[in-house]
Formats: C-alpha cells, structure tokens, sequence
C-alpha cells in the first residue's frame, strides 16, 4: 500500500505552495492570523507567515513535527519551544535581503529626489551588517556615499569592520539605515534602540529608514523629533504593533510601505524554497526547481545604480503607490500587505547583477 502523504497547514498567501509542496502533501489551506490547534489535529507540517505567533501551547497535542517559515525573522516562533519539544523549525534567513537592500536604494532615490538633494559624498549610516546591511553598504558606495557602520556582535567576534559605536554614527549621518534583529534582552538589545537619546544625536538634516522591526524605534520619540524639526523625515516599512499601527506614525514617514521591504518575486521565490529544502531532507521529497526558474526568470530590464532617471526606477518598483494607499488608510496595513503584488529586484551595481539568489 503507498504511502499515505503528510498533511500541510499552509497560510495561502504563502509563494509557490502548489508547485513546491502540492505533489507531496495534502495542502490545508487556513488565513494566518486565525490558525488554531484544532486545525493542527491531523497536520505534520505547518507553513506560516510572520503573521501567525507559534508557540508550544499551539501545537502541544497536535502531531505536528515540521514548522516552516519562508520569513527571515523568527521573533513570530517560539524556536526553543519547539526544539523541546522534538519539532524541526525552518526559516529563510537571508532569502529577502537583496530585495530589502532594493526598498533601501528606493527609499534614498524617493528623499533625496524629493528634497532635492544629491546622495553622493553623503554619510549613510548602517546600523547592523548582516545578509541586508552588508548589502546596503555596498550599494551606498556605489551610490557616491560614504558608509559607516555600527555592529557590536560582529565587532566582539574579531570582524575587523571597521565599525564605529552607534553614538558617533547617528551624529555624522545624513542617513541612518536599521538592519537590526529584534532581540528583547541581554548585551546586544535592540528593543527601542533608538529613543530619546539617539534621537538626540541625529543631524536635524537626518533621515532614518527602517526596514528591520517596528519595535526597534521608539515612535513616540520619532514623532517628537520629526514635529519638532529635529529629524528631516523618514521612510518606515515597520511599525511597532503591526498588524495595529499608529496613524500619526504612518502619517509622518515620507514614504511608508506595510511591511513589504523583502516582498520581491525572487525573494519569495528563494525563501519557499529554503522552506521546501528543509521539509524534504525530512521527508524524503525530490530536489525542486532552481529559483530562477521558480520566480520566472530574470527581470524584462535593469536599472544601473546610480540610476540616470530617478523617477523612472521610483515608478518601476511600484512602492510610491503602496505608500500612498497606506498614507490615506493606515487601517488597511493588513489588507495592503496581503495584496500587494511582488516586485521583480531591478537595481544592479555596476560590473556586478545584484539578483543573486542562487538555484
């Protein structure tokens, strides 16, 4: 008799689901933010997004012994609970940074387009230098800026950086960007990293760009400072609270997207797979398709950062508009974020194509 196949709890806005896992499961499909553990009772597998909060107490009693997340984060997991407890946890670390590092290139061409002003020989401040920051970096040298970086774990390891403490950096950037974990405790806390008294430190011309985590600034003090001509604006794709977010914060970021940074076609292409990789070394499944295939191929065009048209590659990620709708409804942050349509990465750096999620 053949063997019967596992049954997936799957969040139907996950990429790929048919193609990857369809053949070799019985796909149950549950909206994320309603996933119970009556709906667990026969699953083995769970597929979420960031929207779905697993912990012990939902699986406990379930025979569920595989969550997977095609996310780069984990704060939405109870990763030590589920190892406790035998369960394999998978995510994709990594799999959306090129995309997020793209949302960064567009958030700086929007602002300084906007201002008028000009990015080269500007200090662009990179606050964490993991799979987005690095990228980040790289792409505001080649922009004409000069970088600065702030990271004390990698700097305790011995990386030789160079890296500067995050006080001197918020002082001698014109733009900060944060590319931090969100990590509640202990020596490296980014919990509300930036308060009053970074605030404090920022150039009044400053601008801050947050595509890390919502609860990694303190809002009430970005408000303040942006009220009070302290801070020359902002660009936010999290908030603190989501799906919740505050109107008044949405409202007074220059461009604020509802937590899409990392949303392109090939990063979600490369994080169903990450997932997929993981469930099949346990289950037994074949190899899948390469990512290039998986996300249909490269991009119609290219646009070589610095970009000679500005605008051009501003209409061509298609962020101004999402901006625009959560400008005018920030109640909509969970619609707008369930319907917004993936982007194609359509930046490259000079001699180098940037899209490099691997087969």
């Amino acid at each position: 008799m053949p063997r019967s196949r596992p049954v997936a709890v799957a969040d139907p806005a996950i990429p790929h689901l048919d193609d990857l896992f369809g053949p070799h499961v019985e796909l149950v499909r549950r909206p994320g933010t309603s996933i119970s553990r009556t709906d667990l009772a026969r699953a083995e597998i769970l597929l979420v997004r960031t929207v779905t909060r697993v912990s012990p107490e939902l699986l406990d009693g379930t025979p569920v012994r595989f969550v997977g997340s095609p996310a780069a984060g984990t704060d939405h997991v109870d990763v030590e609970g589920l190892r406790s407890r035998g369960i394999v946890f998978a995510h994709a670390p990594g799999a959306n940074a090129e995309a997020v590092a793209q949302w960064v290139v567009t958030a700086l061409l929007f602002l300084s387009d906007e201002r008028g002003l000009v990015l080269p020989g500007k200090v662009l401040g990179v606050v964490g230098r993991g799979h987005v920051g690095s990228r980040v970096a790289r792409y505001g040298r080649a922009l004409g800026m000069t970088v600065l970086v702030n990271d004390p774990p990698l700097e305790r390891v011995g990386d030789q950086g160079p890296f500067v403490p995050l006080g001197d950096l918020l002082a001698l950037s014109d733009w900060v960007t944060l590319h931090v974990p969100l990590t509640r405790e202990g020596p490296d806390r980014t919990e509300w990293l930036l308060g009053p008294d970074a605030f404090a430190r920022l150039r009044p011309s400053a601008f801050l760009l947050n595509s890390s985590r919502g609860e990694v600034v303190d809002e009430d003090a970005l408000l303040a400072s942006l009220a009070a001509g302290r801070l020359a604006g902002a660009a936010l794709d999290v908030f603190a609270g989501e799906p919740d977010v505050d109107p008044a914060v949405v409202r007074a970021a220059d461009l604020a997207t509802p937590h899409i940074a990392g949303y392109s076609v090939e990063a979600k292409a490369a994080a169903s797979l990450a997932v997929y990789r993981a469930a099949a070394a346990i289950f037994g499944w074949p190899a899948p398709p390469g990512a290039a295939a998986l996300a249909g191929g490269p991009p119609a065009s290219s646009l070589l950062v610095p970009p000679e048209d500005p605008a051009a590659a501003l209409a061509a990620t298609g962020l101004l508009e999402v901006s625009q709708s959560l400008r005018a409804n920030p109640g909509e942050f969970t619609r707008l974020r369930a319907s917004y349509r993936f982007r194609r990465e359509i930046f490259r750096l000079p001699g180098y194509f940037a899209t490099s999620h691997s087969a």
